[in-house]
């Protein structure tokens, strides 16, 4: 080989490492940068391993708070329902337990219920109210004492009524699980109301497929494994969209309309059923419509159950065969809020909007797409206090002797 071939070779190796050397400093400084500014020397192991094991570190534990019944299968959800379980049949218990939920460890009773201890009988003239739904209302991600159902019931003790509010939350749980739920344990605590709020995780029943694209791959290897690509990525995403996590989530969402129509109509049984277990407890049903952080950068998924915008996704959805993922949350929440109001509307049932909690933009008060944080929840409730004042709740009536 010419020696001049041989030199150009060399200083293509050499410009190649000065390059990659360039880029290696600017990572170091990345790194050196973070740890200095947010105490965190851990950031000196980030990489694809470390971002992995975290994530699911924070999630170890939380599948023995999710409540899962086990129960899949429609048919023998209805079977469930039409026998109604057994009112003299014991209520199982388990030994208290702390399991950690999204990072924070938590104390589920032996009722499994994210609460202190509770006895079955509540004290005579007590308000008992019972919140219903999945780990928005168990408050994932928050400590004990500052979820919002704790926040809430410490509220209330200013009042001359006396309430009692339990999180009967379970982490995971569909629309089906908490019937079961409904029917298998809250009766059996004679509350006189359960609040039921649309659970985020009914979309999990659908059978849909994700989609990435080579450039949300590429992107997310180099943000797993450089710390400086990450704060560059998260930064122009606050910027771009207020939200430093959109792009995580920039992905496609493969499902087809009469799949979403199939989940709907199973929804609407359901709320059927639940009304009619709670009518013939005494129990005052109260639908709780669930908010959820959709960044305000996408400005046209900001009005929950917009049902001109609801109608285009629609249309989207039948002609492309896909929705991006936040179109899709929003698309599959508000088609269940709408369900829940129509219940509501047809049956005199109170509703508390938890939709129209927030500002528009939300980014302040939610960890994730789903719960909120501690400035979130404690916003949340309040405003559950002012519809708990203002609704007049009161104590239930004596069972009737028919009851379930």
């Amino acid at each position: 080989m010419p020696q001049a071939d041989i030199t150009v070779i060399k200083k293509i190796i050499f410009n190649i490492l000065m390059i990659v050397m360039f880029f290696v400093m600017i990572e170091i400084g990345a790194r050196c940068y973070h740890c200095i500014k947010y105490n965190d020397p851990s950031v000196f192991l980030y990489g694809k391993k470390y971002f992995s094991r975290l994530m699911e570190s924070m999630r170890q534990g939380s599948a023995a708070s999710e409540g899962n019944t086990g129960t899949e299968d429609p048919a023998e959800i209805d079977k469930i329902f039409e026998t109604r379980g057994d009112r003299n049949k014991p209520l199982l218990t388990e030994q208290p337990q702390k399991v950690n939920m999204l990072g924070y460890p938590s104390y589920i009773n032996k009722f499994g219920f994210r609460n202190d201890e509770i006895e079955l009988e509540k004290s005579p003239g007590t308000v008992r109210i019972m919140m219903l739904g999945d780990s928005f209302v168990m408050s994932a991600g928050l400590e004990d004492k500052t979820t919002w159902e704790c926040l809430l019931s410490d509220s209330l003790k200013e009042l001359p009524q006396q309430y009692e509010i339990i999180n009967a939350g379970g982490g995971g749980t569909t629309i089906d699980q908490q019937l079961v739920n409904l029917i298998d344990k809250i009766v059996k605590f004679q509350p006189d109301h359960v609040v039921l709020f649309s659970s985020h995780k009914n979309s999990m029943i659908l059978d849909y497929k994700t989609e990435y694209t080579l450039g949300w791959k590429v992107s997310t290897f180099f943000y797993n494994i450089s710390q400086c690509y990450a704060m560059i990525r998260e930064k122009n995403s606050l910027r771009t969209f207020n939200d430093n996590n959109y792009y995580i989530y920039d992905y496609r969402v493969k499902i087809t309309k009469p799949e979403i129509d199939k989940l709907m109509s199973l929804y609407r049984k359901r709320l059927g059923q639940f009304y009619t277990v709670c009518a013939e407890n005494n129990i005052g049903l109260v639908i709780g419509l669930r908010p959820e952080f959709i960044p305000s950068g996408i400005k046209e998924l900001q009005k929950p159950m917009d049902e001109k915008e609801l109608s285009a996704l629609g249309m989207k959805l039948e002609k492309e065969g896909y929705l991006t993922y936040y179109e899709f949350e929003y698309y599959t929440q508000g088609l269940f809020n709408l369900q829940m109001k129509s219940l509501a509307g047809k049956n005199g049932l109170a509703v508390f909007d938890g939709t129209d909690v927030f500002p528009e933009d939300k980014y302040p008060y939610f960890i994730d797409q789903t719960h909120l944080n501690q400035k979130g929840a404690a916003l949340f409730a309040d405003a559950m206090r002012s519809f708990i004042t203002k609704s007049g709740f009161a104590p239930r009536r004596q069972p009737a002797n028919d009851a379930v």
